[in-house]
């Protein structure tokens, strides 16, 4: 299952949430990662921030995802709500659920 970041929308496979150490330098439970991810978005997965800026000597900065946007704003913005209504990334909704939920929330509601 994929999990998208809330800030350009990139699908990353929900199982690296399992394994941040090899991309964070340090070991985090499964929901810490989710909280990073939530926070950061595609920079959670990214050398750059956090544990391996200090193992280089540099400040740490986490700072989130600044990528240019895959989906819509307005699909972004779903993505966002959804991974904000749960803490575990397999009830988030990807940007084809949120589409389907939202076509019959029109044929239902108008």
């Amino acid at each position: 299952m994929d999990i998208h970041c809330r800030y350009c929308g990139e699908p990353w496979d929900n199982d690296e949430l399992h394994d941040m150490e090899s991309h964070m330098g340090e070991a985090v439970t499964y929901l810490q990662a989710a909280e990073r991810f939530k926070a950061l978005g595609c920079n959670a997965f990214r050398p750059t921030t956090g544990r391996l800026r200090e193992l280089a000597g540099l400040p740490p900065k986490p700072r989130h995802c600044t990528a240019e946007p895959i989906l819509p704003a307005e699909m972004l913005r779903h993505v966002a709500d959804s991974q904000d209504m749960s803490d575990y990334p397999d009830e988030w909704h990807s940007p084809e659920d949120i589409e389907f939920m939202l076509e019959i929330a029109e044929e239902m509601f108008g």
